[in-house]
């Protein structure tokens, strides 16, 4: 993440493309007392990390930048099936049914007496793993070395993958040459983020994400889809509806259209036999519910892709105009970045970085202004003796 207000926004990407059940997070210089940030920021999912400033916060007042911490985010729906296995500053493993998953934050080159760390790390993982025999297990995160160097930290991790018999998805993907790290400043780049697993069978898809809203540079996104290891986990009792102010609707009507044509061939086909004389029409009942039915479904499939599906003031109340297009001006000048080769300096790189600068500046006055707002009218309805505006804007906030 970079730190916790750096990685949300694009996390909050993440979430509304592809609304995935696990996510592995690290670096998100939480202290202990700050954990409650993700379950406000997140209310969807549920999470279980550690602190990497526990031991700074104990011996006295913050000095430095903050720094490290493991945290795994779990969707809600799957939390009955959810067990916590171990938590520290390195390392977080839960169980989802039949699946272990383990998030992984090994240290970088430089760290002091790096190879024990690692080694430790690993042989901590692989025993909580193997106390569950009868499950797949997972692991992924930030190595920080590229498997593909001959580093001694690469080749001791490398060492470890294979004697445990573990599966690399970017080789099973042919994905190894991916860049999973990109710092633009040092102009350096590496593949040092992995996801590996005890059976091969297990993944799905394996892509390297670049969100055009990523402020965690050079962090990137790494997301590997598994089989489902829940088949009963129930939907949350939460009411969501279909958002349709930001639905796809362009890919909704295209869908719609395509979808709906052999309806549509088969109705017309059916409404000429009937018209034909001597048909029978007993079963006209039965083809208008069935056509009913195809209708119906075709309808909810298309909304299921690209309609979100939402809680009650999910997104943000103060989003205007403004930052509507503060938002599309980042997108775009990083998109043409992109298309310009990422170059490192010059106009398209000066232009880049100026509209994600106003960006994130803008996205902080807001939250500031958000949490103003509410504490200024609690304040003033206290001061003028107000019980029930002071309980309306209680409520509407907590």
């Amino acid at each position: 993440m970079h730190g916790f207000f750096q990685g949300c926004p694009a996390i909050d990407n993440i979430i509304a493309n592809f609304s995935p059940d696990v996510i592995a997070l690290q670096e998100h210089w939480l202290t202990p007392s700050d954990f409650n940030k993700f379950d406000d920021r997140f209310p969807d999912y549920f999470t279980f990390g550690s602190s990497a400033m526990s031991n700074t916060v104990e011996t006295g007042i913050l000095r430095g930048r903050p720094f490290g911490g493991t945290i795994i985010m779990v969707n809600n729906r799957l939390k009955k099936h959810t067990t916590n296995i171990a938590s520290s500053e390195r390392y977080g493993a839960i169980k989802i049914g039949d699946c272990v998953i383990v998030n992984v934050y090994l240290p970088c080159s430089g760290t002091e007496n790096i190879m024990l760390i690692i080694d430790d790390v690993f042989t901590d993982c692989i025993s909580w793993c193997e106390r569950f025999p009868d499950c797949n297990y997972v692991m992924a995160g930030d190595f920080n070395a590229d498997l593909q160097q001959s580093w001694l930290a690469s080749k001791l991790i490398d060492s470890f993958i294979s004697q445990h018999g573990l599966h690399r998805s970017d080789l099973l993907f042919n994905k190894s040459d991916n860049i999973t790290y990109d710092n633009l400043a040092l102009k350096h780049s590496s593949t040092i983020d992995y996801i590996v697993s005890s059976s091969k069978d297990i993944f799905l898809n394996f892509a390297v994400l670049d969100p055009d809203i990523n402020f965690f540079r050079p962090c990137r996104v790494l997301i590997s889809a598994c089989s489902h290891v829940v088949s009963d986990a129930s939907a949350t009792s939460d009411v969501t509806v279909f958002r349709w102010d930001h639905a796809d609707l362009s890919s909704y009507y295209e869908y719609t259209g395509a979808w709906l044509q052999p309806v549509l061939a088969r109705l017309n086909y059916f409404s000429d036999e009937v018209d034909r004389p001597n048909s029978q029409t007993s079963c006209v009942n039965d083809f208008v519910n069935d056509v009913y039915v195809k209708i119906v479904n075709v309808l909810l499939n298309a909304a299921n892709l690209y309609v979100p599906r939402r809680k009650k003031n999910y997104y943000k109340f103060w989003w205007d105009e403004e930052m509507k297009l503060l938002k599309e001006e980042s997108i775009e000048s990083n998109k043409l970045w992109r298309d310009a080769g990422k170059p490192r300096k010059g106009p398209i790189f000066d232009r880049r970085q100026k509209c994600r600068s106003r960006y994130r500046k803008r996205l902080r006055d807001h939250s500031d202004d958000n949490l103003m707002v509410y504490t200024n009218a609690l304040h003033e309805s206290l001061l003028q003796k107000n019980g029930p505006t002071f309980w309306k804007c209680w409520r509407s906030k907590f």
